[in-house]
């Protein structure tokens, strides 16, 4: 009788504790802490932590034993493969839509409707900047082999915003903060709205965390991003960072194999396209990557005609939805197909 009772008052607040989430659930760990941990590689800082799952938000994250919010593919890549190595931060990890609707997975869908051997690995990081983009494929990316690699630049790449290293050398062992030592119970759990109350707020109770840090998003009472914006156009007008962007930029360019290679697409900043503030900003990251040598797709024509707010997966959160990503890939799609980048059954059936 008793462990029925106490069975039956699990669910019970389980219940109301689901119907009363968006009350409850602030302040949240963010998910950095559920899905990153410090790395031994300093040019990194941090990575993610193989073979993990962790849900927020109703969406849910997994991380293969490699260390990728992906399936798992082998390191050599089977004779007559397509591989594109997907680079970013967490626009291309995917923060806030499922894996299959990020944009490395939506790429491979469209691909693999033209030569069934295409693959795209999402090497997508939250919160790395240019420089730790380049250390990722240098160190993990090209061990991949691509045949292209394309890296999907946010505006904030330049080094700015990122605030998991800071974070993670605090509060780096959230991920170990009560857990079994039984693999598929802790998943289980991580279904349980109760559970994931508890853990959180004993959490912030013992190391007094401070979670409200989501760089990308709006307040609660939806103010405006003009600070945002001042920033990235601060950053931008500072030839160090210039500096640094373009440095960062040749050392992919002299890391990847020759035969690789590589397209800088910039990803736009999901605010009002009519009165976009960051046109100059686009044109100096195009200029630096076309000096360097790459090609470069910027894809803002392909989002000008939609409302800003209804492409983020939040109205206060400008990380991109699933319409945002379907947008971007099909602009790429078209892109590697007008600048010869598919193999020749890609470019016979577009």
């Amino acid at each position: 009788m008793i462990a029925v009772s106490v069975t039956l008052s699990l669910a019970v607040l389980e219940v109301i504790t689901r119907i009363f989430w968006d009350y409850l659930k602030a302040p949240i760990i963010h998910l950095s802490l559920k899905t990153h941990r410090l790395s031994d590689n300093e040019k990194l800082g941090y990575e993610l932590i193989p073979n993990i799952s962790a849900r927020q938000d109703g969406t849910w994250y997994k991380i293969n034993k490699d260390g990728l919010r992906d399936y798992h593919y082998p390191q050599r890549k089977l004779p007559g493969t397509y591989r594109i190595a997907a680079i970013g931060d967490s626009f291309t990890f995917g923060l806030g839509v499922e894996m299959e609707h990020t944009w490395p997975k939506l790429l491979e869908n469209k691909l693999r409707r033209l030569h069934p051997n295409s693959e795209v690995i999402n090497f997508g990081v939250m919160g790395y900047d240019i420089h730790q983009l380049a250390e990722m494929i240098r160190i993990k990316a090209l061990q991949y082999d691509p045949c292209l690699i394309v890296l999907a630049y946010n505006l904030n790449d330049i080094g700015i915003f990122s605030r998991e290293r800071k974070v993670l050398k605090q509060h780096g062992r959230y991920h170990q903060f009560m857990v079994t030592s039984i693999g598929y119970v802790n998943h289980i759990l991580s279904y349980s709205k109760l559970y994931m109350l508890i853990k959180d707020r004993l959490y912030l109770t013992h190391v007094q965390l401070d979670t409200e840090f989501s760089p990308g998003s709006l307040d609660k009472k939806n103010r405006s991003m003009v600070p945002v914006m001042v920033k990235i156009k601060k950053h931008y007008d500072q030839e160090e960072n210039l500096g640094r962007l373009s440095r960062a930029m040749n050392k992919i360019y002299q890391v990847r194999q020759s035969s690789v290679p590589v397209v800088i697409a910039i990803y736009p900043e999901l605010k009002d396209f009519r009165n976009y503030p960051y046109h100059e900003e686009h044109d100096i990251i195009e200029d630096i990557a076309t000096d360097v040598g790459f090609h470069v797709l910027d894809p803002l024509y392909a989002f000008q005609k939609h409302d800003a707010e209804k492409l983020r997966v939040r109205s206060t959160d400008t990380h991109p939805n699933n319409r945002a990503n379907d947008l971007f890939t099909d602009a790429l799609l078209n892109f590697l197909h007008e600048k010869d980048l598919l193999p020749a059954t890609h470019k016979s059936q577009l």
